[in-house]
């Protein structure tokens, strides 16, 4: 796969595909980190001096229509403010009226167009598309490519959908960003070390949703540690473990024994929580008591995080181990009576990077907006800009987008 240093940018258009899916909040960009995140790319090939960059994205899930609050309006002008540098925003993505915008770009200029999902070619399905919408996605398609000359792919967060915009750019010169370059570079870490990894924390609600991950986790590591709402399933299929109105995954709750079975033939050790915050009700303003594993939920109350016990636990184990990968909250931290244990998570990886010299990675998705919320970015080893793409990539899939860069021919 070809980076950006293998490239020529001067004089040439430059097609530049990110991801400026950020938080817009009374007409504003409530968290500008992933525009931040691709300024190095952006500023290296300014320095090469192109013709232009046009650079695209989604934002939101606007589902193929024009959804004001969902417009990257905002996001130029926070991009401009970064880069020190105007920035032409254009109000679609895809017309005549578009083409002949981009084309009057004068040397050096930096373009945004608007929100790719305004459009539906953007995320159709092209395998299981009519003959009529399969045309309309190539005419989709063709347009973006217009635009460049060049293409370089800096969404990380992106590369596990196969969407117009990620793999449908019919350029010869295809590279990947400085963004995606390091991405791949710290997650190698843990996807492509032969050495063990010494502990996978996992959270989150679902079972179904991580099982494919923790089925090939139980491959690459020593410890797991089980915890969000998932670990309420888990302990109630193994111990019958009360778990009154805590979630449980019916669907995922049917892979649980092969899970088990999978990490004892790997000697895997695996742990849960052994004390729960629980609630009657999941609120700010909740009334919250702790109640040990062996007593239960009791009935008409909802387990939310882990207790003080599971806690102390895992902190222990943390700060004993070398290499740490974390995907997914130890409870519903959106909520202050509810978000201790993702916090203590948190400040152990923490100490354990500036104590013991760890290796911490968190990725992506609630599990980096958890250390980005309590200022814990700068001081772990590597926290990923991507959510699913990352999943993806430990579950050990080929990311369309990664694979897209490589072929010689779209």
């Amino acid at each position: 796969m070809k980076t950006l240093r293998d490239g020529e940018f001067r004089d040439r258009r430059v097609l530049l595909r990110v991801d400026y899916n950020v938080p817009i909040r009374d007409g504003g960009v409530a968290d500008s980190r992933k525009i931040a995140s691709t300024l190095p790319t952006i500023e290296y090939i300014l320095s090469q001096r192109p013709k232009n960059i046009v650079i695209m994205s989604h934002l939101g899930r606007p589902k193929g229509k024009h959804v004001g609050e969902m417009s990257l309006r905002p996001v130029a002008g926070v991009l401009g403010s970064l880069l020190s540098k105007d920035v032409l925003f254009i109000e679609d993505c895809v017309g005549d009226d578009v083409c002949g915008k981009v084309q009057g770009c004068t040397s050096g200029e930096v373009v945004l167009l608007e929100n790719l999902r305004f459009h539906k070619e953007e995320t159709a399905d092209i395998e299981k598309a009519g003959d009529g919408e399969r045309e309309s996605v190539f005419e989709f398609r063709r347009r973006l490519t217009s635009y460049g000359d060049v293409f370089v792919s800096d969404a990380f967060g992106c590369l596990h959908r196969a969407h117009s915009s990620v793999c449908g750019i019919d350029l010869p010169e295809r590279y990947c960003g400085l963004l995606v370059e390091n991405e791949l570079r710290k997650l190698s870490i843990v996807t492509s070390s032969a050495e063990k990894i010494d502990l996978v924390i996992v959270g989150g609600a679902k079972v179904r949703d991580k099982i494919q991950l923790i089925r090939k986790l139980c491959e690459k590591t020593k410890k797991i540690i089980l915890c969000g709402g998932m670990s309420f399933t888990f302990l109630s299929v193994l111990y019958g473990t009360k778990i009154g109105n805590s979630l449980f995954d019916a669907e995922g709750a049917k892979s649980v024994p092969e899970v088990m079975s999978v990490a004892k033939e790997h000697s895997v050790e695996i742990f849960f929580p052994s004390d729960f915050v629980v609630s009657e009700t999941a609120t700010d303003e909740a009334v919250t008591k702790t109640v040990s594993v062996s007593e239960g939920v009791p009935d008409g109350w909802g387990g939310f995080d882990c207790g003080p016990l599971s806690r102390k636990r895992w902190r222990e184990i943390i700060l004993d181990s070398r290499v740490i990968l974390w995907n997914g909250p130890a409870g519903m931290f959106e909520m202050k009576p509810f978000e201790d244990g993702t916090r203590a998570v948190l400040d152990a990886l923490v100490d354990a990077t500036k104590q013991k010299g760890a290796t911490t990675i968190i990725g992506g998705g609630e599990t980096a907006m958890c250390a980005m919320k309590w200022g814990a970015g700068e001081k772990l080893t590597h926290v990923s800009t991507g959510g699913g793409a990352v999943l993806e990539l430990l579950e050990g899939k080929r990311l369309p987008g990664l694979v897209f860069l490589d072929k010689k021919e779209v």
